[in-house]
C-alpha cells in the first residue's frame, strides 16, 4: 500500500519525475551487476571462460527449448511502451524510436553478457546443479562469492526497488492508456483530463490508483499470502500474452495496409515488407509458445490458467461488438477512431508547446 501510493504520486506529477526514479533504480541495478561482471572476467571463473553456451546446439537442446522462448519474450514486454510517450517527448518522430533501439538493443546485449557471467562462475560442469538445487539464490551466491556478503544484501535492495520501478512503469502506461481512451470517447471523458501543472493524466491516474488499490484489497480479503505467485504472476500473465498477440495483428496490419491498400506509399521495402514480415513470423512463433507454456508465466494449474486464457478471445469479441455497434450507432466517432490528431482535442491547450507536433 505505501508502494501504491508512492506511484500514484509519481503519476501525478511529470513523466519527467517518473523517469528520474526509474533511470536511477535502472542505472543502480545495470552497475551492481556489471561490478560481478568485471570481477567475474578478472578473476575467472572455476572451468575458465567457456563460449560453448552460445552455439546453437546448446540453446535449442532439450524440452523444455520452447518454454524458454516464452520466458524470454514475456520477459522483453514492455519496450514498446516508449510510443505512448510521444505527447510528453520534444521531437518525438525521433526520440521514440532512438528510445526503442536503445532499450532493445541494451537490455538485449547487457542481459546476454550477464547470464553467460553466470554461467561462468559457475562453470559449464556445475552450473545446472546449481540453478536446480538454488533458482531463486542463483545469482546473489555468486555475488556473495565474487563481490561480498555487502554486495549481496545491496542487490537484495535492489531486486525490491527494481519491483517497485516495475509498478512504476505498468502504471505509467495503464493511465496513458485510459487518458487515450478517454480522448476517443471510449472510456468516460473526464479520464483524458490532462493536470494543468503537470501536464499529467491525473484522472486516469486516480481510476488507475483506485483499480489497484481494489485489486490489492480483494486478495487480501481472499488470504492471499504469496504476492508475487498468487496476485502478480495470475493478472500479468495474461496481458503478456495479449501484448504479444497484439504485436503480432500489429505487424499483419502494417503488411495489409503498406503492400495491399496503400501501395504508393513511397517508403522502403524494408520498413514495409521485410521487417514487418519477420516480426509477424517470429511473433506468431511466439504467441504459440506463450500460450503453449502459459503455466509458467502464471505460476497456476488447472482451471485458472483455463479461465486467463479464455478470458482474452472473450475481450477481443467485447471489443469487436463495440466497434460494429459504434460504426452503425455513431460513424462520425467510429471515423475518428483512426483518424483524430491527439492535439485537436481541448485538452491539447494545457499540454507544452514542447510536446506539440
Amino acid at each position: 500500500m505505501i508502494a501504491l501510493a508512492i506511484v500514484a504520486f509519481l503519476g501525478h506529477r511529470q513523466i519527467s519525475v517518473s523517469a528520474k526514479v526509474l533511470g536511477v533504480a535502472l542505472m543502480t541495478e545495470a552497475g551492481v551487476l556489471l561490478i560481478l561482471g568485471i570481477s567475474v572476467l578478472f578473476r575467472g571463473g572455476p572451468e575458465g571462460f567457456d563460449f560453448s553456451a552460445f552455439t546453437p546446439s546448446a540453446i535449442f537442446a532439450g524440452g523444455g527449448t520452447g518454454a524458454m522462448f516464452a520466458i524470454v519474450f514475456g520477459a522483453f514486454i514492455g519496450f514498446e511502451s516508449t510510443a505512448i510517450y510521444a505527447e510528453e517527448a520534444r521531437e518525438p518522430e525521433k526520440t521514440v524510436p532512438r528510445a526503442i533501439y536503445l532499450a532493445v538493443g541494451f537490455l538485449g546485449v547487457f542481459y546476454t553478457f550477464m547470464a553467460w557471467i553466470v554461467f561462468t562462475a559457475y562453470g559449464k560442469s556445475h552450473i545446472v546443479e546449481a540453478a536446480t538445487q538454488d533458482p531463486v539464490g542463483l545469482v546473489f551466491t555468486a555475488i556473495e562469492q565474487y563481490v561480498g556478503h555487502p554486495a549481496m544484501v545491496v542487490t537484495e535492495v535492489l531486486l525490491v526497488t527494481s519491483a517497485f520501478a516495475s509498478a512504476l512503469a505498468f502504471h505509467n502506461t495503464a493511465i496513458r492508456y485510459l487518458h487515450a481512451l478517454g480522448r476517443e470517447r471510449l472510456l468516460p471523458e473526464a479520464t483524458a483530463k490532462v493536470h494543468p501543472v503537470h501536464r499529467s493524466p491525473y484522472r486516469a491516474n486516480i481510476v488507475q490508483t483506485v483499480f489497484a488499490l481494489l485489486i490489492l484489497g480483494a486478495f487480501v480479503l481472499a488470504g492471499a499470502k504469496d504476492a508475487y505467485l498468487r496476485v502478480f504472476l495470475p493478472v500479468v500473465s495474461g496481458g503478456v500474452l495479449a501484448i504479444i498477440v497484439l504485436q503480432t495483428a500489429c505487424s499483419a496490419s502494417i503488411l495489409m495496409y503498406f503492400n495491399v491498400r496503400h501501395k504508393d506509399h513511397g517508403l522502403s521495402r524494408w520498413s514495409t515488407l521485410v521487417a514487418p514480415l519477420m516480426s509477424f513470423l517470429g511473433l506468431l512463433v511466439a504467441s504459440y509458445l506463450v500460450a503453449k507454456n502459459f503455466a509458467l508465466l502464471s505460476g497456476q494449474t488447472g482451471w485458472i490458467n483455463i479461465a486467463l486464457l479464455l478470458s482474452l478471445p472473450a475481450l477481443v469479441l467485447v471489443g469487436v461488438a463495440r466497434t460494429y455497434w459504434l460504426r452503425s450507432h455513431d460513424p462520425e466517432q467510429y471515423a475518428r477512431l483512426t483518424q483524430t490528431n491527439v492535439y485537436q482535442v481541448e485538452e491539447a491547450a494545457e499540454l507544452p508547446s514542447t510536446t506539440r507536433s
